[in-house]
């Protein structure tokens, strides 16, 4: 793999292992825990995590995108304001909601399943492509894959707020 892709990989790998460290501090029940039935425990916002970075990555090995105008950079930048302000953002696809209640293993092993696959998607990749656009957003449209990344830890570090809300409410 590129080393300035691989850099952004482990970035990203280690932004992923920190989210599930959060989760395994706290007790099964307590991971499984829900305010109320709208809302989702620890493992559910995992599997959202992990339902968006797999649906994102299989669109973009389906049908790569050709070309980024400024609307997708103007719209990118809003919604990676809008994922580092902490406030609740209503999820832009019915695929990306949980559909079922993961336990924290099984979500380990998707994830893990899914990183195999994007870095497989990545192995090949040449430097430039870091600037090419990659991937698309149901929001923003087409991203760089360096905007691919920058979405990907900004979503994990948004709903690492959603965890910390949901441990307040336990304590």
């Amino acid at each position: 793999m590129n080393p300035s892709i691989q850099q952004r990989f482990l970035q990203l790998e280690q932004s992923k292992q920190d989210f599930l460290a959060f989760i395994e501090q706290h007790t099964p029940e307590q991971q499984l825990y829900k305010a109320n039935p709208e809302t989702w425990c620890m493992t559910e916002v995992g599997q959202h995590l992990l339902q968006v970075e797999h649906g994102i990555l299989e669109a973009a090995k389906r049908n790569p995108p050709s070309s980024i105008g400024l609307v997708n950079k103007i719209i990118f930048w809003f919604l990676r304001l809008g994922l580092g302000s902490g406030g609740r953002i209503k999820t832009p696809s019915k695929a990306a909601i949980p559909q079922s209640i993961p336990s924290l293993e099984q979500l380990k092993d998707n994830w893990a399943a899914t990183r195999a696959n994007l870095k497989t998607f990545l192995e090949p990749l040449p430097d430039t492509a870091l600037n090419s656009p990659a991937m698309r957003h149901p929001i923003s449209g087409v991203m760089t894959l360096e905007m691919s990344f920058v979405f990907f830890e900004r979503h994990i570090l948004h709903h690492t707020k959603q965890l910390e809300r949901i441990k307040l409410i336990l304590t």
